[in-house]
């Protein structure tokens, strides 16, 4: 669930219907109560799972979750976007990189309406911390924030953070074959920077 500097509220959910797990939607406004539910993909082929949800300030909302898709036999990151003056768009595909498998999809959106996703994925080798952004629903390419793809490298459970500029952090911890450390990367000017170790601990 997330809330808005009015006092609006959207909140996401998986649901089984007996066919496929879906994700769903309702939206909060006061003195109106919650709107009907509304199921934000339609494929009940595949299930959905995990939905994450953040707002803008004036009550814009985007979702990300995970979905898997039979016919490349992966699981991908999907996102759609709440417009106050049109509702919810089409459900899209944001981890736009073939024959690999995206988990775990966070988001966090701006006062502005730009909206940072962050996912694992795999390569068929390692983990890699994914990201794509959005500027009031409209999803760009999908990019690897660290650069390491040799060794024993592998990042997970990456987490994102954005202030009211859209200046976004992420962060995630990485196995480099013998410890696990913390890192994480800056979103600045649209541009992100060079992944770094955050805490220098190697005992």
């Amino acid at each position: 669930v997330a809330m808005s500097q009015s006092g609006s509220a959207v909140v996401t959910w998986q649901k089984h219907d007996g066919l496929a797990i879906s994700i769903w939607s309702s939206r909060y406004e006061m003195g109106l109560g919650w709107s009907q539910a509304e199921k934000l993909e339609t494929d009940d082929t595949y299930p959905a799972y995990l939905p994450k949800i953040d707002v803008d300030s004036a009550g814009n909302a985007s979702v990300v979750w995970e979905q898997y898709d039979s016919v490349s036999a992966k699981y991908s990151t999907w996102g759609a976007h709440y417009n106050l003056a049109t509702g919810w768009s089409t459900a899209t595909v944001i981890s736009n990189v073939d024959n690999q498998s995206a988990y775990d999809a966070q988001i966090a959106v701006s006062d502005n309406g730009r909206a940072v996703a962050v996912w694992e994925q795999f390569d068929g080798t390692r983990f890699n911390v994914w990201t794509n952004v959005a500027q009031n629903g409209v999803w760009g390419n999908a990019e690897r924030v660290e650069y390491n793809t040799t060794g024993a490298n592998e990042y997970y459970l990456p987490q994102v953070a954005i202030d009211q500029t859209g200046t976004a952090m992420v962060v995630w911890q990485q196995f480099d074959g013998n410890q696990l450390s913390a890192w994480s990367n800056r979103l600045l000017n649209g541009t992100w920077e060079v992944a770094q170790r955050i805490e220098a601990n190697d005992i």
